[in-house]
């Protein structure tokens, strides 16, 4: 929704159908992120909402229409899958399809990633999940030496006790985020708008407690 969503406030993004005879087989969106370009000094277009049967005429028509529309904004580069916003999932998953998907980490059918090496797009960058079975605890140096470091420098923990009071850090969640991921790959800095829509999306799955 433009008229809701943050990202439109400063950037623009267009979506395309594929269509075979009435029936929808493919679809894609194509996103201007002008803060990102503005901070990393790139001239990229990001793709996102890539789904398709699997046919390569589908694919390339697809990401065709994204590579256009980036051109005719100057944009020099396409890079995707890569969301709105930060904690859309990035990526095509290569491995590990037999797993039940976790949280912000994307899932496709096995055959995406042939089919957007087949429009000549190459690998960016690596990220490795793993899984920790329910015996897992931290090892007991690791636990003293995180109460010693906070001794010493003043942190504490703060437990929560309900929805609402995690929501009144949100500006403060996002702003520690900024300053933390600066250097990553795939950073731009959240508006505090983006900083709500991301924790309201957070908060629907989160227990207070557990925080």
């Amino acid at each position: 929704d433009r008229d809701r969503h943050p990202f439109y406030r400063h950037s623009d993004a267009a979506f395309f159908l594929a269509v075979d005879g009435g029936r929808p087989v493919g679809r894609i969106g194509v996103m201007e992120n002008r803060r990102f370009n503005e901070v990393r000094g790139r001239r990229d277009a990001f793709f996102y909402f890539f789904e398709s049967v699997d046919d390569h005429r589908v694919a390339s028509a697809l990401v065709g229409a994204a590579a256009d529309w980036a051109r005719e904004r100057g944009l020099d580069t396409l890079v995707g899958p890569k969301g709105l916003l930060p904690g859309d999932g990035m990526g095509i998953l290569v491995e590990g399809h037999e797993h039940p998907v976790a949280m912000g980490v994307p899932y496709h059918h096995a055959y995406y990633d042939g089919l957007l090496a087949g429009c000549g797009l190459e690998k960016e960058t690596d990220y490795l999940s793993g899984r920790l079975g329910e015996e897992h605890m931290l090892p007991e140096q690791f636990l003293e030496a995180a109460d010693a470091a906070a001794a010493g420098s003043g942190y504490h923990l703060h437990p929560f006790t309900s929805k609402r009071e995690l929501r009144r850090w949100f500006g403060r969640i996002g702003e520690v985020y900024n300053r933390a991921f600066a250097e990553t790959w795939e950073f731009c800095p959240m508006t505090a708008e983006e900083m709500e829509e991301v924790g309201a999306r957070m908060l629907a799955l989160a227990d207070p407690h557990l925080m």
